[in-house]
């Protein structure tokens, strides 16, 4: 999926704050302020100033609304199917898919899930 097939915008998904939620990078958007960063050179549990590699997961809840100016914020729970905690915030979102729940920033195209457990015990 990339930018250009996400015509569809609303000015918010349906994802108030405190929702759990799993988070996908799917790709670049069509002209990244930054490339995503390759698999290989990602330092994983490392400080990575860079965007995140593509097909990157994430779960947590979100710490706001999901919507057109703001930025998916959200208490990570887990990342890539490892338990540890953290907080991540993406670059500016600038378009929202609601139907399939794509949500375009400056640099990634991230598909936003609903309903996955915070704290999986």
């Amino acid at each position: 999926m990339h930018a250009d097939q996400i015509t569809n915008c609303c000015d918010k998904l349906p994802f108030p704050a405190g929702l759990g939620v799993k988070v996908t990078k799917l790709s670049a958007c069509k002209v990244p302020v930054v490339e995503p960063t390759p698999w290989e050179d990602w330092v994983i549990g490392g400080d990575n100033p860079l965007s995140l590699p593509v097909d990157y997961q994430m779960r947590g809840h979100l710490l706001d609304p999901v919507r057109v100016g703001g930025r998916i914020r959200l208490w990570r729970t887990h990342r890539n199917n490892v338990e540890i905690e953290g907080y991540f915030y993406s670059s500016p979102i600038c378009s929202i898919q609601k139907e399939s729940y794509l949500v375009e920033t400056f640099n990634s195209i991230y598909k936003i899930e609903p309903g996955f457990r915070v704290n999986c015990q």
